[in-house]
């Protein structure tokens, strides 16, 4: 499975930005099974900013819960329960909302905006004019700028940060017609150092300890790139494949460690036939397009897999999901995941295999839970 990033991807994703602001909310399934009510957020249309004026938002209260997902590229919080839908964030026309994540602590809810555009000097050139490495404390809802990047010619895709809660390491993508591989970077939010950790790879994360780096290796491939699940040390070097099965897994994405970093969570396509969880049920075309995340072509059949760090007792926790993104609960007990054809972010408790939705929105995209 490949996925490509071209020249005209920035203009795809400013329609698709358009189209989801401008969709009106569809109809609101009942809660089943005793659950808690399912909440709809229908985020107002965005607004056009200039770049100049870009800047970090505030929540417009302290942060309703510790999950946090996109729905229509704004970011939604809520407690494990459900029970309160906040919406975060009023993303303004035009700018991308990557995948949030949280810093170690739990306290700062961190993302990147994008604005992309012509260069200043060369408009044939497409260029990030802005990027912003945000943060929202999660205590009073106030926002801040942890780094400002203008008129770049590469943009940050993905994000995490060290354990120490120090620095970021970036998955850096070059806006270029001849390349557009990404690579792994770590960034000093602080001083916008930036430092080379490893070529043609992305989605990197370090372990608990700082010790162990699992990542994405990105091979070039005739119709666009493949992504292998790789580990290395925290330098980038001892490079070696996470898990190795047969048959091989076709797609792998999305890797996260284990609060106790004893386990990998990550998304697969293929790999070793196992038992299979009931299966969801489909979506259509239309709001399939509006889950789609950035340097992605989704229409990807997988499903959320955890693993032990040396790659041994593998498992798949889900089945017939669209390219889920997932994120641990703080006791390693169970996660939360997007994905599912419906439409829905589901809490699901491991041991048990049973899974609950706790909201109606998000489609493949990014979720996050606060570590405490």
């Amino acid at each position: 499975m490949t996925y490509r990033i071209a020249r005209w991807l920035p203009h795809l994703l400013l329609a698709l930005l358009r189209a989801s602001c401008s969709a009106g909310p569809g109809p609101t399934p009942a809660a089943g099974g005793g659950g808690p009510p399912l909440n709809k957020v229908t985020p107002p249309s965005g607004t056009p900013v200039p770049p100049s004026a870009l800047t970090c938002p505030d929540a417009p209260e302290p942060l309703a819960g510790p999950i946090v997902f996109i729905a229509e590229n704004n970011l939604i919080a809520l407690p494990e329960d459900g029970s309160r839908q906040q919406q975060v964030t009023t993303t303004p026309l035009d700018v991308y909302t990557h995948e949030p994540f949280w810093s170690p602590d739990g306290q700062t809810l961190t993302f990147i905006w994008t604005l992309f555009g012509a260069h200043p000097e060369n408009a044939q050139e497409t260029v990030a004019q802005v990027q912003l490495v945000c943060g929202i404390d999660r205590s009073s809802g106030k926002g801040r700028v942890l780094a400002r990047r203008e008129n770049t010619r590469e943009f940050f895709d993905a994000a995490s940060w060290t354990p120490d809660g120090q620095k970021l390491i970036v998955s850096v993508v070059p806006l270029a017609e001849d390349n557009n591989i990404a690579s792994l970077a770590q960034f000093d939010p602080a001083t916008s150092a930036m430092q080379p950790l490893i070529e043609k790879a992305r989605a990197g994360v370090l372990s608990p300890d700082q010790r162990q780096l699992a990542y994405l290796e990105l091979t070039q491939q005739t119709e666009g790139v493949s992504m292998t699940l790789m580990l290395a040390q925290a330098d980038g070097t001892q490079q070696r494949p996470a898990v190795v099965t047969e048959p091989r897994f076709t797609y792998m994405s999305a890797p996260s460690w284990s609060a106790d970093g004893r386990q990998i969570l990550f998304t697969g396509a293929g790999g070793p036939v196992g038992d299979q969880p009931k299966r969801t049920a489909e979506r259509s075309w239309f709001e399939y397009l509006l889950g789609i995340s950035v340097a992605y072509a989704h229409s990807v059949d997988a499903d959320v897999w955890v693993m032990d760090a040396d790659g041994q007792h593998l498992r798949r926790l889900t089945s017939g999901l669209d390219d889920p993104r997932s994120a641990w609960s703080p006791d390693g007990r169970r996660i939360v995941y997007s994905g599912d054809k419906k439409g829905g972010i589901f809490i699901l408790d491991i041991e048990s295999g049973k899974s609950q939705r706790i909201s109606e929105q998000g489609m493949s995209s990014g979720v996050a839970w606060a570590s405490r």
